[in-house]
Parts: structure tokens; sequence; C-alpha cells
């Protein structure tokens, strides 16, 4: 869970304007993180029928009334009677000309209700014969075709397919720079919705390129003080940020905000998101006094602009008592907390997902304080909300199982911490996936778990699937990779099994200074963990040519730093800070 003040690492989904930031107490608070990557789904339910509809012929009559109650069952979410309708509309559609559009908008309309009612094989057919009639065209109709292509792509990250969706995206680039041009507005749109999947992935360096040029087209549509540009300035600060270059990230922020203030006002709610996005920077940078005030300026703007959206509002409180916490401000973030979870089981009720995460949060606060007893009845609590809201089995429920897992872990319950997070795991695998990054994490929290027990063959065993997922899983990053050969090394090395352990460490450090150059504190690390296997081997005069390398990247990036030196890579994440704890 670990159960402190800094964050290390994110798990970023857009949800309604807001970005799930994982923090290290795993608690995934709620930042209202203005990514804003355009989605573009299920748009084109009624776009062919008001231009093709011939009031003349019965058959387009009955098509459209099809259609149109297809489209408002669609809309009030009752799906199976929208696949009724649609399915009805395709297969009159089938008794048109061979040309009619109304073909491909039949069965798009029919992907759309199949997608609402999870069948995911019949949305992907239906999406791909609806793109088929479009491609066949004698004149392709490209923002037609986009659209389709963009509801596919919307459907395959839905089943976390991140790599097909990014391909359907590129797809819609390319079609779009057809249609209007390489600097389009709707090139923009495209480039996107392309930076959501890339985002996915991890893929951080193409995400910045992506967005680069999404700013440049914006920068020569838009006039400097236009609050459209943004959008784009905040994009690209987001990912500036998640690369932790910090000093880009910041003139976007700022540059955002004056304009915001300077087209809507001070007190708008879009300046509101800009100074928590903000103060998220100089959370990360440690400057929260830097950070408070602006989240304490954002919650009054936040309250004042929207009195009635609680959501929002508890958001704000949600992003302060964070900070407050960071900060070891517990009487303040306790205090918060509280509230939050009065709001929330007034606004959400009592068994809402959101009453959960308040939960999680005031136990995280309880375990900052070493006060692991009471934590322990807010997580059971948490969880029995979370698997009633989302479902026993739900991933959901597997995180707030997860929470427990680490506290166990916390207080050296190994037995116990081992039995749930394998529970953890068979939930994951069921319902994520085993490619998913969380499942993959979660094969190697098992390995870190029995190597705490002294078990050997188990831990081994778990490391050695974490890296295989890993290395064969299109959504891991080569960092992870390099992880589970940092775990598996050590994991060997503590057998005796030398040489193999020697070699999974020269492919790490090769692969480490690779991604992040040859003054990186990760790879330092793998350094002196390879200089140690090389004195047990008995090769002093080797171990020594590495520790001096090893001296000279802590030199260069803090010379003054005589504390504990970093051990692994991706340590048990139920550990608090200690001389195995890496930077993330």
């Amino acid at each position: 869970m670990q159960f402190g003040r800094r964050v290390n690492r994110d798990n970023n989904s857009c949800v309604n304007g807001s970005t799930k930031v994982r923090c290290t107490s795993k608690c995934y608070i709620r930042v209202p993180m203005k990514i804003r990557f355009s989605y573009i789904v299920s748009c084109c339910l009624l776009a062919f029928c008001v231009a093709t509809l011939s009031p003349a012929f019965s058959q387009d009559q009955s098509w459209d009334q099809l259609t149109k109650e297809g489209t408002a069952a669609w809309q009030s979410g009752d799906f199976n009677i929208a696949e009724q309708n649609f399915s009805a509309a395709a297969k009159l559609a089938e008794t048109f000309a061979p040309n009619d559009p109304r073909q491909a908008t039949a069965f798009n309309n029919l992907g759309l209700a199949y997608d609402g009612l999870n069948k995911n094989g019949e949305a992907e057919s239906a999406f791909k014969q609806a793109l088929d009639l479009k491609q066949k065209a004698e004149k392709p109709d490209y923002k037609s075709i986009n659209t389709t292509l963009n509801n596919l792509a919307q459907l395959y990250r839905k089943q976390r397919k991140f790599s097909d969706a990014e391909g359907i995206y590129r797809q819609t680039v390319a079609n779009a720079e057809k249609d209007s041009g390489p600097e389009s507005g709707a090139v923009a749109v495209c480039l996107n919705n392309l930076v959501v999947a890339l985002n996915d992935q991890k893929k951080l360096p193409e995400a910045e390129e992506v967005l680069e040029r999404v700013l440049t087209i914006a920068q020569k549509t838009l006039s400097p003080d236009n609050p459209e540009l943004t959008v784009p300035l905040e994009n690209l600060a987001v990912v500036y940020r998640q690369e932790q270059k910090f000093d880009d990230a910041i003139p976007l922020y700022k540059q955002s905000l004056a304009i915001r203030e300077k087209a809507l006002g001070p007190n708008h709610q879009s300046v509101g998101v800009t100074l928590t996005n903000l103060a998220r920077v100089y959370r990360e940078l440690g400057k929260f006094e830097d950070a408070e005030p602006l989240l304490k300026q954002a919650l009054s703007i936040i309250q004042n602009a929207t009195p009635k959206d609680d959501r929002a509002t508890s958001i704000a409180i949600s992003n302060l008592a964070t900070l407050y916490r960071e900060e070891a401000k517990y009487t303040e973030a306790q205090e918060l907390l509280q509230q939050l979870l009065d709001m929330r089981k007034k606004v959400f009720g009592p068994d809402s997902r959101e009453v959960a995460e308040t939960l999680t949060d005031m136990a995280s606060l309880m375990v900052d304080q070493g006060n692991y007893q009471q934590a322990e009845p807010l997580l059971n609590q948490a969880i029995a909300v979370m698997q009633k809201s989302e479902g026993a089995e739900s991933a959901e429920a597997a995180k707030a199982m997860n929470n427990l897992e680490e506290l166990y872990r916390l207080q050296g319950r190994y037995d116990e911490s081992a039995q749930l997070l394998q529970q953890v795991l068979n939930i994951r695998i069921k319902t994520l996936g085993p490619d998913d990054p969380i499942t993959m994490e979660t094969l190697n929290d098992m390995g870190l778990i029995y190597r705490q027990q002294g078990k050997p063959n188990q831990a081994e065993q778990f490391f050695k699937q974490a890296l295989a997922a890993r290395q064969t899983s299109s959504q891991a990053s080569p960092a992870e990779v390099a992880n589970s050969m940092q775990n598996l090394a050590r994991q060997l090395a503590s057998e005796g099994k030398f040489p193999e352990a020697e070699d999974l460490y020269k492919k790490t450090i090769d692969m480490r200074e690779k991604l992040f150059g040859p003054n990186d504190l990760r790879l330092d690390a793998s350094l002196r963990n390879y200089a140690v296997l090389l004195r047990d081997m008995g090769r002093s005069k080797d171990a020594e040519t590495i520790e001096t390398r090893s001296k000279q990247i802590e030199n260069k990036i803090a010379p003054e730093d005589t504390g504990p030196k970093i051990e692994d890579s991706e340590p048990p994440t139920a550990l608090p800070p200690s001389p195995d704890k890496p930077p993330q």
C-alpha cells in the first residue's frame, strides 16, 4: 500500500474530466486533472437518418421510425430495446440499394447498442460491417468513416486492447488529413484521441510529440487569448508532468491560467481546475507551501461557481485533504476527510464507490500516524461497501482488498497477506486479464511477499511469471520489464544462482541506461546490486569497478547525500519508506 506521503506513481484514466491518481496509499484519489483528451464516442446515431429520409416510401418511414425509437432507447440507457430497433433497421436496410448509406448507419448504431450491452464481439463485428460499407462507397465520406472508427477504438479501449485502439486512431488522423488538410481542427481532435491510446500504454515520448503538434495547430488557428487554447496547453502539461518534466509543465499551466482568468473571469470553475493542476506539479516537487494556497483557492472557486455540484466540491476537498496528509497536517486532513465522508454518504449513498474511496483515504491517514488498529476496520468497511457497490469479484473490490492486504504486510502478517493477495490476483486475472499492468504488478507483489517469508521457490516462480508477462505484453513499459528483471535477479542471487542473476543484472543495467540515461538513481540501484553479486562471486576487482561507477552517479545527483541507498527497483508495495525505497 506504500502508506507514505510521497506520490510514487500514477495510474491515470480520464473520468469526467478527472484523473485517478495513484497515491502511495494505493487509494485512488480523484484529482480533477484537466486532461480532456477528446473522446469521440458514438457520434453518428443520426448521421445519415435525417439526410436520407424519403417520406414517400413506406420502407423509408419504417426505417426512420425504427432508428428514431432505437436512438431514444439508446440515449435513455435501454440498450436491449435499442438493440431490437437497430437490428430490425439493419435487416430492413439490407433491402435497400447496395450503395444506400443507411446500411452503414444501421450497423454502426447496432454496434453501439451491442457495446452498451457489453456484447463486445457483436459490437466489433457490427462496427466493421459499417466500416466496410462506408469504405466501399464511390466517394468515401472520411468524417463518417472516422465516426465509426472512433466507436471501434473506444470499444477496444474498453477491452484494454490499447495497441489496437492506437492503430485505429492513427487511421482517423490519416483520414482527417486527407479530408481537411494536415493543420485542420479535425486533425487536432483525431490527434488528441490518439494521445489517449498512447497514454494508456505509457508511451509518453510519443504522446508528447503528438501533443506538441496539436498545440502548434491550435496556435496557428486560434488567437493567443482564446480559452480553447488552454485545452492543448494543459494536455501537453499533463504529459510533461508524467515525464517529470516539471519545468516544462509549470509555464504551460501558468499560461493556461492567465488565459482563463482573462477570458472567463478569476472565479470560473475552469480556473479552479487549472489551479488544481498547477498545485499537483508543486505537490510532486515537494513544494507543499506553493501547492496549498492554490488548492484552497480552487476549493473556494468550485464551491462558489458550482454550489449544487457536490461531486466537484468533493473532489476539491479530497485534493486538499491529500495535501494536508502529505504535509503531515493530520488534524486538518482528518477534519476534511470526515466532512468528505458525510458529504459523499449524503450525495452518493452509504454504499457508493465514493464512500469506499473516502474510507480508504481515512485508513491511509491512520497508517501514516502508525494507528494500524484504527486503519483495519476502515479498510474492512471499504471492502464491504465496494463489494456491494461494484460486485464481490469486481476490479474495484480487488483494489479495496489489496489495500487491506498491504496493511497486513506492513504489520508483518505475511500469511494473511499472501492469502488475501492470491484472492486479489485471481479476481484481477478474471476481470482485467493476465496481461493487464495491474495483474502483472500483483504477480510481482506475490513474489515479494514470498521473499519476505523466506520461501524462495514460490518467490522465484512469481517473479518469473511477472517478467514473462511483462516481456510479452504490449501494455508493459520497458521500465517495468527492467523492474521485473531486477527483482528476479536479486531473488536468484539470494539463492546462489549467480550466473543467471549476473545475466539479468547486465540486461537490467543496459536497459536502464538506455531508458533513463547514465546518471539515474534507478541505474545506480542496479549497479550496486550487481556489485554485491560480484563480491559474492569472489570477483572483487570487477565489483570495485562497478562501485566506482555507482559512486559517480550518486555524486552527480546528490553529492551531499549520505543516507540510505536504493536496493529494490520495485519494492514490496506495503513497505514504508526504507533503504529499499526507489525513486519512481
